[in-house]
């Protein structure tokens, strides 16, 4: 496990947590050898150049800006970083994240005892308070999926989710969907890798994605 890199592939969309996010987020560094962190600016203000502008000179090293002509969206954003991730773990996340010590300590357990496997834990968001975990629905995907089909409760916030970057690498994010994009590249990526060790309600388990999943993948999308 100490041998294990992470990057974390971060969209600012909150530039009055992005310090508090960040640093939630380098605390990776107990369970993983290192930790580098990619951001890139979704907001385009003054307010937000600021606060990456202070955060880069107080971490340097850790973190790096990826640049954009045009303000990016959160898919733009995961995709230049996965581009630029080669080895490892990878997570997407966004400012408005924080991982705390439970979580890692999970991510380092899951990781250890199932390696070959993608970690889903649950996470908090500063403005909401809500648990990814575990959805009943696939509500984003309302308009090209059956929601009486679904065959797993799969959490679709993408900030939930520890990727091995070997297995996402050829997995595109579809920009022509919008931001259901992250949404459309989990289930892919869970189609890929159907096993996951996730956390509910302090439960550890794996739990085996059925092959029918396939079928969201393919169905076109109509607004």
């Amino acid at each position: 496990m100490n041998n294990l890199s992470l990057t974390v592939i971060m969209a600012v969309t909150n530039e009055e947590n992005l310090d508090v996010s960040v640093k939630s987020y380098l605390n990776a560094g107990s369970a993983f050898k290192n930790v580098r962190i990619l951001i890139a600016d979704c907001i385009g203000d003054e307010a937000s150049a600021v606060a990456i502008k202070k955060l880069l000179a107080e971490n340097t090293g850790s973190i790096s800006v990826m640049d954009f002509e045009a303000l990016p969206s959160r898919a733009e954003v995961y995709s230049k970083g996965l581009s630029l991730t080669y080895d490892g773990y990878v997570c997407f996340t966004e400012s408005a994240v924080n991982l705390n010590n439970k979580a890692l300590r999970f991510v380092k357990k899951a990781i250890k005892k199932h390696p070959d496997c993608p970690v889903e834990i649950s996470v908090k968001t500063r403005n909401k308070n809500e648990n990814f975990i575990g959805y009943s629905k696939l509500d984003g995907l309302a308009n090209f999926c059956d929601l009486n089909e679904v065959p797993y409760n799969a959490a679709l916030a993408i900030f939930g989710y520890f990727f091995r970057a070997e297995d996402i690498k050829d997995i595109d994010f579809d920009f022509s969907i919008g931001e259901e994009a992250l949404k459309k590249f989990i289930l892919e990526a869970l189609l890929k890798k159907p096993c996951i060790s996730y956390s509910n309600k302090k439960t550890y388990k794996i739990q085996t994605i059925w092959n029918n999943l396939s079928f969201f993948i393919n169905k076109s999308i109509h607004y």
